[in-house]
């Protein structure tokens, strides 16, 4: 984790906002706090965009809890791809977890999972190069993301 640590008040917001999308249980707080940074923690609330498992697609070949690792590689053989971090839910448990979005246009049309395919994702992409833009920008130049935000 870079940055300053997550607050107490921090992550029990991201738990509520979490659990308002479905799914009640959660990593433990420890590792919550070990891989959260306050900032991420902060972006997330801010600008976290919601992903079903209707728009996953599972991407062969990637190591078992190596979401992270499986996704960045599968960014850099698949450049038009972008890597998006975050939280996902699977078995009603949300998991830091890693995936990567496919844009056309300001829409994200596929999601590749490197793992298992989850039932909902919350998550931002990933600052520096291969970022995608953002989804809240390209909503507020006047284009619609197809995400499901509810």
């Amino acid at each position: 984790m870079a940055g300053t640590p997550p607050t107490e008040r921090g992550l029990q917001a991201l738990k509520a906002h979490l659990s308002a999308l479905g799914g009640a249980k959660f990593q433990f707080d420890e590792v919550l706090r070990e891989q959260l940074s306050g900032e991420q923690i902060a972006e997330l609330l801010s600008h976290g965009e919601v992903f079903t498992a209707a728009q996953a697609r599972r991407v062969p070949g990637g190591r078992v809890n190596g979401c992270h690792d499986n996704t960045a590689a599968f960014v850099r053989r698949h450049p038009s791809w972008f890597e998006y971090f975050g939280l996902a839910c699977h078995g009603g448990i949300w998991r830091i977890h890693s995936w990567a979005v496919y844009l056309d246009g300001p829409r994200i049309t596929r999601l590749a999972e490197t793992t298992v395919i989850m039932d909902r994702y919350f998550g931002i992409p990933l600052g520096g190069g291969g970022a995608a833009p953002s989804l809240a920008a390209s909503a507020a130049a006047g284009h619609t993301p197809a995400v499901d935000h509810s």
